[in-house]
């Protein structure tokens, strides 16, 4: 009885996976002829924008993948004569993506030394063109910045440590400098907590992802705020940075509050069964090892008990026959001691008619 028992729970346990199996291949279909009928919709589409771009003259680009850009800031804008390195923030505001942007910059008394171009820039992305030079004269400056084929115009002023006029503003810059110090040291300690916390999400929602829907949370949006922190940071930009810190706060406040109140995905028999397949097929195999391995056990008992019996029964026959033969002897010893008798007796008349002699012989040597 316990066998059928084995045997219907190991069959059971190999349909479980045959059931999910074919759920999965009846999604798959269904999936299927989706994909079939989005690509119909698909290629439909596209015929109709080949027709659109029939109509269209081949030298006028579609405003979607247009690339266009603009100088957004340049940073700083006061600098001391001698050698000096400022940072050209540019921002994509095209529909398509913008590869290894170089920037030439000259004005009066200012020459270029070298030129870190940016070597990728997707729409609606902003990065720095980083640009080393030297300012031979003081005064304000106009900057002619030319990016591609356009051309921007940036004032800047340029003082002269020696020069007493420019004494007073020298005192502004060294006291402005060392404010943006300390403000760029407390967004780093800011920026570093944050970058922590997004860890910490992103571990959390790995954590939830098997039981819980969080679905709506994205860490794109912050992720994308604390990259553009770190970079203001790292060329200076203590505006720009403490913008994108304040954007990926308020961001992380979000994500974190979604992620909290995401409830419990509810799951089916079917979808616990396909979830746990290698763990089903484990244990299926287990207890077919196992049922075998005892069906072996039982073979191997059988076996070593009827060697047993036959190691007895042959032991027993050997003992009957030492016993028979035994038997058989116990007539002959007894007739041996029988003729043994007489003799027994003769010696001991012998020995005491010699007794006698020995005493008569003590009597008359005595008298």
């Amino acid at each position: 009885m316990r066998e059928y028992h084995f045997l219907f729970l190991i069959g059971f346990l190999l349909l479980c996976p045959a059931i999910a199996s074919a759920d999965d291949n009846a999604s798959i279909e269904a999936n299927l002829s989706t994909e079939n009928i989005n690509q119909l919709t698909g290629n439909t589409t596209v015929n109709e924008s080949s027709i659109l771009n029939e109509s269209v003259p081949a030298d006028i680009t579609q405003a979607n993948e247009s690339v266009d850009f603009a100088v957004t800031n340049v940073i700083p804008q006061e600098f001391k004569v001698g050698d000096a390195q400022f940072n050209i923030q540019l921002k994509n505001t095209g529909g398509a993506e913008v590869k290894n942007i170089m920037a030439f910059v000259s004005g009066r008394g200012f020459s270029t030394y070298s030129v870190i171009p940016i070597e990728q820039l997707r729409p609606d992305e902003s990065s720095y063109i980083i640009v080393s030079g030297n300012f031979r004269e003081r005064g304000n400056l106009t900057l002619a910045i030319r990016v591609n084929d356009k051309l921007f115009y940036q004032n800047v002023t340029v003082v002269d440590p020696g020069y007493v006029d420019d004494q007073e503003k020298l005192k502004e810059m060294q006291e402005a400098e060392e404010a943006k110090k300390k403000l760029i040291e407390n967004l780093t300690a800011s920026l570093d907590e944050l970058e922590n916390k997004y860890a910490a999400l992103e571990n959390e929602i790995r954590a939830k992802k098997s039981g819980y829907d969080v679905s709506e949370v994205s860490l794109a949006d912050l992720k994308n705020f604390l990259r553009d922190a770190r970079s203001g940071i790292a060329v200076g930009d203590a505006n720009k940075a403490e913008a994108s810190i304040s954007l990926a706060s308020s961001e992380y406040a979000q994500q974190k509050n979604k992620i909290e109140n995401a409830g419990k995905i509810k799951k089916s028999f079917l979808d616990s069964i396909k979830n746990n397949l290698v763990l089903i097929s484990s244990m299926a195999a287990s207890i077919i090892t196992l049922f075998a391995f005892y069906e072996l056990l039982k073979k191997k008992k059988g076996g070593v008990s009827k060697k047993v019996a036959e190691v007895k029964s042959k032991i027993g026959k050997k003992g009957e026959g030492a016993e028979s033969e035994d038997k058989k002897k116990e007539p002959e010893k007894e007739a041996k001691k029988e003729e043994e008798k007489p003799e027994e007796k003769k010696e001991r008349s012998e020995t005491g008619q010699e007794h006698e002699k020995k005493e008569g012989s003590a009597e008359q040597a005595k008298s």
